[in-house]
Formats: structure tokens, C-alpha cells, sequence
């Protein structure tokens, strides 16, 4: 888990910095809308995931202690 981690941080990561100068280079505030985009993204795939119960984020027990 930790090379592929790795991985996926350095092609992710770098790349992200690199959209968001080339972003910046056509509109100012290009940088802040595409971190906005990604969060919006990240958002809309963990509610799916959530009401369609592929991944559960928290263990409920079905009885309080």
C-alpha cells in the first residue's frame, strides 16, 4: 500500500500544481476554482458512494453500549 500511496501522490500531487499554474496563466482566479472543482468532485463521489452503501466511512454498531 505504501509504493502505490506514493505513487498516486507524486502523478496526482504534481500534477495538481501544475494545472493550477497553467490555470493561472489564462484567469486569475482559475487556481481557486479548480481546487473548488476537485473538493466539489471529492463531495459528490463519497455522498454516491454513501446512499448507495459501497463504502461505509464509520462503524455503527446496531446496539449503544
Amino acid at each position: 500500500m505504501g509504493v502505490t500511496y506514493n505513487a498516486a501522490v507524486a502523478v496526482f500531487g504534481g500534477v495538481g500544481a501544475l494545472a493550477a499554474d497553467s490555470v493561472a496563466k489564462v484567469l486569475l482566479i482559475g487556481p481557486g476554482i479548480l481546487i473548488t472543482a476537485a473538493g466539489l468532485l471529492s463531495f459528490i463521489t463519497i455522498a454516491i458512494a454513501r446512499k448507495s452503501r459501497s463504502v461505509v466511512c464509520t462503524h455503527i454498531r446496531e446496539k449503544p453500549y
